[in-house]
């Protein structure tokens, strides 16, 4: 058996007197057992079961699928805020249904874009323009 003398002191090697007890704590203040997080808790809530009444009928679903259902709902009445964070949310979460849906836009509708991107292209450079000029608007 080693002497305690032998004992190399080093990096990950404490001296013995500074090292944990057994049973001992590194935190002893630190989160209390069975206290969860804000994650943890979160993800509980937005996968718990829902009762909503659809078509006049009462439904068990997710209270993340009852969020979506309600913004798609104010989106399609014309809530502006509602609309953004949609689309913020498709743009998102999935860029193949804007890739398909930038395909079906017709000619007239890509001309007005391109014309639209093109004028904020001119203004920016106008402005850049004026500004290396010295001139303030």
């Amino acid at each position: 058996m080693a002497n305690e003398n032998d004992y190399e002191i080093g990096y990950g090697k404490p001296p013995k007197d500074s090292q944990f007890k057994k049973g001992q704590s590194g935190n002893p203040k630190g989160r209390p057992a069975g206290v969860r997080n804000f994650k943890t808790e979160l993800n509980e809530v937005i996968n718990s079961k829902v009762t909503v009444n659809r078509d006049g009928k009462k439904q068990s679903i997710s209270a993340k699928r009852a969020v979506f259902l309600k913004l798609t709902e104010k989106s399609l009445s014309g809530n502006v805020p509602a609309i953004r964070t949609l689309i913020d949310l498709i743009r998102t979460y999935d860029e193949e249904e804007i890739d398909s849906a930038a395909r079906d836009l017709s000619a007239e509708d890509t001309r007005i874009l391109e014309r639209f991107i093109e004028q904020i292209q001119n203004q920016t450079r106008h402005e850049d323009d004026s500004k290396k000029e010295g001139h303030h608007e």
